[in-house]
Formats: structure tokens, C-alpha cells, sequence
């Protein structure tokens, strides 16, 4: 009974100091490189991105790089794919090693294809503007990752990126017959660090992550800063409350996040993985369902989304509600070996 209570003071702290930060939505910053911190994952979008507590596998890089010290096995490997809104193509990767007493290391990828797009140019006659042809604006990033067990309830991570955004050709200068060919591309570097900690008190655990440390970047005449992200989760098996071992787990997870640009936001999520020995005679190791909630948001409410893992692999679906965007919807695949 005394760790319930601990538990559920914990849990009214986190809320009471979150909560009352939320107010009508405004932008605070203007930001670049938003393809940082796009939501990865259809396991981690079905429970509304509440994450930062819940280890992901190799997807752990890029929510909390502390959290893949717990990859199940000795290697981890994911990939997955998106389709945003506005026809916004999102795919990412991981793979990660356990080195035993040295730590765990991993390596990342992201691609965002904004899709075509027609170029314009400003001029004096009517409409005001010429059109300059099509061009494809995207981003890619590459990272590397390094993580320890300090004990073994203390572990803390680091991962390092390198991002380039290649916004395509254009014309430039104030004369319009002599206008200039330009190639607007940039890159920069940037490194997050996370830390999880389990209480002891069952499976609980708390977890802080800073994401997208850099300087500022130059874009033609503008300054403008990277997406920087402060989250603090804690998740918590609450099955484990009332049976200390069971086959079946029901993972509930809160996420306080605050972003750059944005204000403080909160997300809710939960997990329900089903197993039991016959499954397991079929090589299902387990069946998933997840659900999540959003706070925060002008769109962005409710998530819903399963998987299964079999056979050493995890097949994992989610759809995201968007308002007056349609419905988005994120696949992944993950393998442990």
C-alpha cells in the first residue's frame, strides 16, 4: 500500500507542475530543421508519443538515447516509414549494438521528402510573381549514439547528428534579366543527451531527454535556432501493482514536454502486450494494443495503434487523428537478434 501511495504522489507531482502551464496555443520561436524532431515510430505514435520513459528498441535513439541500454537482445535494428500531412514523406532507421561491460552504441538515419513544389520568383508585371520550374526540398541526417548503465538503475545516453536540408535551386539578384543561380542547402550539427532511472518502486521509471543541442544557423540574411526539446516522462508497468510477475503487461505513460517554438505540452499513452504459452508454441511472442492523448495541440488529439512480434520480428501500426488534416498513419518494422 505504501508504494501505491509513493507511486500516485509521484504521478499528482509531475501533473500539478505541468499542468498549469498550458494556455491558449502561440508560437514562441521560429525554428529550422523541423525534420528533428518529427514523431518516429508507429509503436511510440500509437501511444500518443509519450516515450521518453517506455524503451523502444532501437528507436530509443531518437526519443531517449539512454533507453537503448535496454534492447532486449544483443543487437537491435528498426525502420520506419510515414506519410505526414501535406504529402510529406518521412522514412528513419536505426540499429544498435550492446558492447556488455563497455555500453551500447547505435547508428541512425532520417530522410523527409517535402515532395515537388513549384518555384516562383517576384516581379513587377501582372500576377506579381513567374513560376521558375519544380524543385524537391527534403532532409537527411545521420547520427551515431552512445549509451551506459551507470547501475543498474541509472543508465544515461548521448547521440550526436550530423543534418544537411536541401531546399533545391533558384534565381536570386535584384536585376531580372541577369538574375543568379543559387543552390540553397544547409547543414549543421547538433547532440542530445537522456538519462532513465527506475525507481525500485516495481517497474516505475522517470527519464529527461534534451534533444537538438546546436548553434545558431545563418540562412541567406536570418539567424535561426535548431528545435530544441526538453522531455521528462515516467511509465510505469501498472499490472505489476496488483501481481508482481505476470505474463502481460499494461504499460501507462505520461510525457511533459517543452519545445522551442511551442508551448509546454503534455501526451498520454498506454500499451497492453498479450501473451501466453500457446502463442508462443506458434512463434508469437506477443500481440500489442496501444492508445494515446495529446494536450497542447491545434490538431493533434487522439492516437491508436497495434502490433505483433513474432519470430524475433515487430510489425507495429498507428494512425494519428489530425483535425482538419486527414488521418496519419505510421508503420515499423523492428527485428532484435
Amino acid at each position: 500500500m505504501k508504494k501505491i501511495l509513493k507511486i500516485g504522489i509521484l504521478i499528482v507531482l509531475i501533473l500539478l507542475i505541468s499542468f498549469p502551464s498550458f494556455g491558449a496555443m502561440k508560437k514562441l520561436a521560429q525554428v529550422g530543421f523541423k525534420g528533428l524532431i518529427m514523431p518516429i515510430g508507429a509503436r511510440e505514435a500509437g501511444m500518443g508519443n509519450a516515450v521518453a520513459s517506455v524503451p523502444m528498441g532501437a528507436n530509443s535513439i531518437f526519443w531517449n538515447p539512454a533507453a537503448i541500454t535496454e534492447i532486449s537482445g544483443d543487437r537491435s535494428f528498426a525502420f520506419n516509414y510515414m506519410n505526414w500531412i501535406a504529402d510529406i514523406n518521412y522514412g528513419a532507421g536505426a540499429v544498435v549494438f550492446g558492447m556488455e561491460s563497455f555500453g551500447t552504441i547505435g547508428i541512425s538515419f532520417m530522410a523527409l521528402d517535402y515532395g515537388k513544389l513549384t518555384a516562383t520568383r517576384r516581379i513587377e508585371a501582372d500576377p506579381g510573381f513567374m513560376e521558375m520550374g519544380e524543385f524537391s526540398p527534403g532532409e537527411v541526417a545521420v547520427g551515431v549514439a552512445y549509451a551506459r548503465k551507470m547501475t543498474d538503475k541509472f543508465s544515461f545516453g548521448g547521440h550526436l547528428k550530423y543534418a544537411r536540408q536541401d531546399l533545391g535551386a533558384g534565381l536570386e539578384g535584384d536585376d531580372i534579366n541577369t538574375p543568379q543561380s543559387v543552390y540553397f542547402k544547409l547543414s549543421t550539427i547538433a547532440f542530445d543527451f537522456g538519462t532513465l532511472y527506475y525507481t525500485g518502486i516495481r517497474d516505475l521509471r522517470i527519464a529527461m531527454a534534451f534533444q537538438n543541442f546546436s548553434k545558431e544557423i545563418k540562412y541567406q540574411r536570418e539567424e535561426f535556432p535548431l528545435p530544441l526539446m526538453f522531455r521528462v516522462g515516467v511509465a510505469m508497468d501498472v499490472l505489476s501493482i496488483f501481481q508482481e510477475e505476470s505474463p502481460n503487461t499494461l504499460t501507462m505513460a505520461v510525457d511533459f514536454q517543452h519545445p522551442r517554438d511551442f508551448p509546454e505540452r503534455m501526451h498520454f499513452g498506454a500499451e497492453y502486450l498479450y501473451q501466453n504459452p500457446m502463442m508462443r508454441d506458434m512463434g508469437i511472442n506477443s500481440v500489442g494494443i496501444r492508445g494515446g492523448y495529446k494536450l497542447g495541440y491545434d490538431e493533434e488529439s487522439w492516437t491508436f495503434g497495434f502490433g505483433v512480434n513474432a519470430y524475433g520480428a515487430r510489425i507495429d501500426y498507428a494512425i494519428q487523428e489530425f483535425g482538419i488534416f486527414d488521418n496519419v498513419s505510421s508503420f515499423s518494422l523492428g527485428i532484435d537478434f
